[in-house]
């Protein structure tokens, strides 16, 4: 049986994991050309969406920094995590 100490030096763990990997592992920087729309609009392309794990619905924070734009992806929430994980394990 797990101690409370273990649980929470295992939650410790992931949270530090998270935070040195963070959600995305680009392989490699992409740089594209994109235009924007008449409405304001910018579209990702496939290549970019699929380096950054982007499903339709998930949210952006737009930054603007001097003369760039940096989009990032919103953190998702702790126990949404921990649901992709599966289902606990009986203790």
């Amino acid at each position: 049986m797990a101690t409370t100490a273990t649980r929470a030096g295992n939650m410790l763990a992931i949270c530090a994991r998270l935070l040195q990997v963070g959600p995305v592992m680009a392989t490699k920087a992409i740089t594209e050309v994109v235009k924007v729309g008449r409405r304001g609009e910018v579209a990702l392309s496939r290549r970019v969406r699929a380096a950054m794990t982007l499903n339709e619905g998930d949210e952006l924070v737009l930054t603007v920094e001097e003369d760039q734009v940096v989009l990032r992806r919103k953190a998702r929430r702790f126990h949404e995590y921990l649901d992709t994980l599966g289902p606990k394990s009986p203790s």
